[in-house]
Order: structure tokens, then C-alpha cells, then sequence
């Protein structure tokens, strides 16, 4: 049964390129936006076993395809949106994606949770890369600043970056594998950590090659990356602008998570 569920897996495993690396550019084709957003529908639509989100983080979509985007081409308003949205979608906490407690009454739920949480936390390593944050930072500072008046548009891809930011610094519930035998120190079977593999073209960060003791430290530092580059200064613009309305829909959840991080 455990062979058949792995195969449905990679079934499930789709062979996604949404652009290519020419020297130190990469390039995306004119449809990339559309199939990021195949990508998004697909994942709404994704609700029983959660078999194709599971399949993005095996194929190492984030480091492979979605951060090299959002780090090199900035030019593009729409196909930015969509990166940061499938970005978010995918870091949404476990907790937030199913009833966990549910879920962990059997054995195939308890395996698509770990997974699950062992992928996104692995995945989180990857936004220690300073080049990461920082694009996010300038994205949101460049619709800030081209705009005095907001369009609904600017208005999602605001509120799609602090949805982002909120899923980076939540401090999961759940422990991964990794976490419990870091706690109850013991003989344990080793677990690949495929998510966490350098983005190509990208330096990896100190926290990268060092690794993190606890994902706590993870958030923290992802945060302290964030507020090193003058995500403080966006967080008081957003507080202050005219459009409260229109970004402030999950301005309160973003600040709650770097108040909790930072006390």
C-alpha cells in the first residue's frame, strides 16, 4: 500500500520549467505568467491528498524556477503577482492547509503532514539568501513608490507579499522528524533534504551552509534579513497611505508575526 501511495506521488509529479538560465540571466518564454497561474489553480483545486503541492516541493520548484523569477526579472508586474502568490500558497502553514489533529488519526494523514511540514521547512532555508528578501522588499517598495493612488491590482500584489512574509515567519506547531530527534537525540533514519538545495545562481547564505538548530532560528533570521533592508519603513508607509482599505486586509497579521518574532 505504502509503494502504491509513493507512486501516485510521482504520478502526481509534474516536469515544470518555467524559464532558463543564460549566463547569469534567466529568461522566461511570454507564457510563463499563464502557467504559474495553471500552477495556482491547480493548487486550489488540490484539496484531498495534496498529491501535486507535494509534487512541486519534489521537483524543488521554489529554488529551481519561482525565486530565480522573482530575483531576476522584476520587470513584469503581473508575472511578479503571480510568483508571489504561488510563493505564498506554497509556504501556507500546514496547520492553515487541513485539520492536522483529524489528519494525524491515521497513518497516511500523519505521513502527508510531515511531508508536508519537512518540505516548508526546508523550503524556508532557501529565504535566508538575502538576494531573496531583498527582492521582495524592492517589489513592494517599487509599487509603493510608482503609485500614489493604489490600483486593485498593486493592491493584491501588496497584499500577496505580506501573506508571504506572515507564512515565512509563522513558527510552525508541528515538529518535522528532524526537529523531534534534535530534541530526543537518538538513532534515526536520515531524511533527504532536497528542498533546501542551493537556488542555481544564487550564493548560499550562512544559515544555508550551517544549517538551523531549530526553525526558529530560521524566522529569525529571515526577519532580521527583512528589517535590514527597510521592511520596517514599508510596514509604517502601508500604516500611513490613504489605502488602508485596499492593503491592510493582512497588514495586522504580518506585523502581529514580526512583533511575536522580534519579543
Amino acid at each position: 500500500m505504502e509503494w502504491m501511495v509513493m507512486n501516485m506521488d510521482h504520478f502526481f509529479s509534474p516536469s515544470i520549467q518555467l524559464g532558463t538560465y543564460m549566463k547569469d540571466k534567466y529568461l522566461v518564454p511570454p507564457n510563463c505568467e499563464a502557467k504559474i497561474k495553471k500552477i495556482i489553480h491547480r493548487l486550489n483545486q488540490d484539496k484531498a491528498r495534496w498529491h501535486f503541492r507535494r509534487s512541486l516541493f519534489m521537483n524543488k520548484i521554489i529554488s529551481t524556477n519561482l525565486l530565480p523569477l522573482l530575483v531576476h526579472v522584476k520587470e513584469e508586474k503581473g508575472l511578479m503577482e503571480a510568483t508571489v502568490k504561488v510563493l505564498q500558497e506554497l509556504m501556507t502553514p500546514v496547520e492553515c492547509l487541513m485539520p492536522t489533529e483529524t489528519m494525524s488519526q491515521n497513518h497516511e494523514g500523519k505521513r502527508i503532514i510531515y511531508e508536508l511540514e519537512t518540505a516548508i521547512v526546508n523550503a524556508k532555508k532557501l529565504f535566508l539568501d538575502t538576494q531573496v528578501t531583498k527582492a521582495i522588499v524592492d517589489l513592494m517598495s517599487s509599487v509603493l513608490q510608482d503609485s500614489k493612488i493604489l490600483t486593485l491590482p498593486e493592491c493584491e500584489l501588496i497584499n500577496q507579499c505580506l501573506l508571504l512574509v506572515r507564512n515565512l515567519l509563522h513558527v510552525s506547531s508541528i515538529q518535522t522528524p528532524q526537529q523531534r530527534a534534535a530534541t530526543f537525540p537518538g538513532p534515526t533514519a536520515s531524511v533527504t533534504n532536497s528542498s533546501a538545495a542551493a537556488t542555481p545562481n544564487l550564493p548560499v547564505s550562512a544559515g544555508q551552509q550551517t544549517g538551523a538548530n531549530t526553525s526558529v532560528l530560521t524566522e529569525d533570521q529571515i526577519m532580521w534579513n527583512l528589517f535590514a533592508q527597510r521592511f520596517d519603513n514599508i510596514l509604517i508607509q502601508l500604516l500611513t497611505c490613504n489605502q488602508q482599505v485596499g492593503t491592510g486586509l493582512h497588514l495586522p497579521e504580518a506585523e502581529l508575526q514580526t512583533w511575536k518574532g522580534g519579543g
